[in-house]
């Protein structure tokens, strides 16, 4: 059997550069190697056996092996709970990874399980006011935050300021910053949210906290209590400003989100004032930035329609991939204006849910002589992809017809 000390542990590292660079004959050959030897030498439940297999299932992973993935990462986490104990942080990684495999095999539900499972683990492990628990708690909430579960998101960031108040850090530590900015980003999630469904209509997403009651955020949980985002920026400005002298340019980044979100909610002349405070902070510290925030419009929010429905009637449908191309008008308030469609393929598909979509948006206007002002001809392609029918191929470039139909007056009703 191999000496499985530092020099093992240099292994390790040496497998894990392997993996990391693809190199997954080589690195599979030497880590079955080790398991092997290690099986042999003790038995399947030796704890030296958790990280190796571990790395063989990342292995099986980068292959799109996803069930071998599976099996291997779910040795090693019962190899962990036997020889550390059911509420054992060292079984973390790998349910971490059983998590994003099965989120790749499509099991999203199988996926939130493992998460909220990791984040019990760690809570009954270090407690739930421990500033341990943290790195958990943002993996989680961040994870909420993919799938779209703005709520729970929401109670996970409460929690960790609570943590943070229970150690003390209520006041300007930039510690606070993470959980405020979450707590900020799930407001503005809920009133802006990232797609629209089929319908056509807002879809904030999978809603709910997790399934089980794995944290002590604040009770009872607030909806379309939008100042209470608009009160988390304002914290971190404060944060920010106790360390102005050192980094005024984070200082100016903060100042730049607190006035994205006074635009997005139309507090528009509240917006200009803390553009042109932030503009005139990275002037003062002879930064090129200011030029590239608010030289050309920038996109804040588009709803991105969702892509055609597959055909009902055919398994597995050869797709093609499709786009709108529209020309429009930034307003000096941030909305659009003036679309005109350009390019369609295939003609007529999407472009009613793409101009609706930009219709929604929102962006930061340009910043011209400290005025927020328009910005006309500007251009947004939407690519998606869409099912062409089986007795027909998809457009070619010589298909493409540009279709203009002046102010955005096609009688097409949002």
């Amino acid at each position: 059997m191999s000496d499985l000390g530092e020099a093992d542990s240099d292994r390790y590292a040496q497998l894990r550069r392997q993996i990391e660079l693809e190199e997954l004959d080589s690195a599979e050959v030497a880590v079955n190697a080790v398991v092997e030897d290690l099986e042999a030498e003790t038995h399947r439940y030796d704890a030296e056996l958790a990280e190796p297999l571990l790395l063989r299932g990342d292995i099986a992973f980068a292959r799109g092996a996803f069930e071998d993935a599976l099996d291997d990462y779910g040795r090693s986490v019962h190899i962990r709970r036997v020889n550390d104990g059911l509420h054992s942080p060292e079984q973390v990684a790998a349910v971490y990874r059983e998590a994003r495999t099965l989120e790749r095999m499509g099991l999203l539900l199988e996926a939130d399980r493992r998460e909220e499972y990791a984040y019990e683990v760690l809570r009954k492990h270090y407690g739930s006011y421990s500033k341990d628990l943290l790195p958990g708690l943002y993996h989680l909430a961040q994870w909420q935050e993919k799938r779209r579960k703005i709520f729970g998101a929401r109670r996970l960031y409460g929690q960790a300021l609570l943590i943070l108040d229970a150690a003390d850090e209520a006041g300007t530590s930039e510690n606070l910053i993470k959980p405020l900015k979450g707590l900020a980003e799930s407001y503005r999630l809920e009133r802006f949210p990232p797609v629209y469904d089929r319908e056509g209509g807002a879809a904030a997403g999978g809603g709910g906290a997790p399934s089980a009651e794995l944290y002590d955020g604040p009770r009872p949980l607030t909806l379309n209590n939008f100042p209470a985002g608009q009160k988390a920026l304002e914290r971190i400005v404060r944060i920010r400003q106790e360390t102005a002298e050192e980094d005024p340019v984070a200082l100016a980044e903060a100042i730049l989100e607190l006035a994205d979100w006074h635009l997005l909610f139309e507090k528009v002349r509240l917006a200009g004032q803390y553009y042109q405070h932030a503009e005139r902070i990275l002037n003062a510290a002879h930064t090129d930035a200011a030029a590239a925030l608010f030289g050309e419009p920038t996109l804040l929010h588009y709803p991105r329609p969702i892509d055609p429905k597959p055909p009902g009637n055919r398994l597995n449908p050869a797709r093609a991939q499709g786009h709108v191309t529209v020309k429009f008008t930034v307003t000096d308030r941030g909305t659009t204006t003036r679309l005109v469609t350009v390019e369609s393929v295939p003609k007529g598909l999407m472009d009613f849910r793409v101009r609706k979509s930009l219709r929604a948006a929102r962006y930061r206007p340009p910043l011209l002589e400290g005025r927020l002002s328009e910005a006309r001809e500007q251009t947004y392609r939407h690519d998606f992809w869409y099912y062409p029918r089986t007795n027909e191929s998809a457009p070619s470039g010589s298909e493409l017809k540009t279709v203009a139909d002046g102010n955005d007056q096609s009688g097409e009703s949002p």
